[in-house]
């Protein structure tokens, strides 16, 4: 089940880590980059944590004869499966091909229904409505990552935050090789 964080929880959260809720310096549109560009570094491991279908999501599309180019979906970040699918709705997977391969690739000879399963980009969160989902509480991971962000800004030790930033991620690592 889904934990869904505001991003106005988010800005609390990470200037109360960062003894930053009064801080002039830091404005509003700055503390929201840093805890987007924090947020898509904690999605990065989550997918590489697993398991590795709890982002995937799926897009079909069809082959036209003499055609190898087709478009991605607008949210694609990473290919997990490419399927050929039948007219009997069995799925054959179609297997990655190298650079010297590319040249001997002849393109479809017709219409073929294919089906992509893919890792969407992590979506930037932009009003105090929007919402990440914190996975088990790992949603910290951001938060202290922006925290650290701020000290860094304002020349401030961030060790603490950092090391409490280490367990997270070591956990999350240690749960990914499982």
């Amino acid at each position: 089940m889904a934990k869904n964080i505001t991003l106005a929880a988010l800005k609390t959260r990470t200037l109360q880590r960062a003894d930053a809720e009064n801080d002039p310096h830091i404005s509003t549109s700055e503390l929201v980059n840093l805890i987007n560009s924090a947020k898509h570094r904690y999605y990065d491991l989550l997918v590489a944590a697993g398991p590795p279908d709890y982002f995937r999501t799926t897009y079909n599309f069809s082959t036209a004869s003499g055609t190898t180019s087709y478009a991605l979906p607008s949210d694609f970040y990473l290919s997990k499966f490419v399927y050929s699918v039948d007219d009997t709705n069995i799925f054959r997977p179609l297997y990655p091909i190298d650079e010297a391969q590319v040249y001997q690739y002849r393109p479809p000879d017709g219409v073929y229904n294919i089906r992509l399963d893919y890792i969407p980009v992590s979506e930037d969160l932009s009003v105090d409505a929007d919402y990440m989902d914190g996975v088990n509480g790992f949603d910290e991971i951001v938060v202290l990552q922006a925290a650290i962000d701020i000290k860094s800004k304002k020349e401030d030790s961030a060790g603490v935050l950092q090391q409490k930033l280490d367990v997270y991620i070591n956990r999350l690592k240690e749960m990914a090789e499982r």
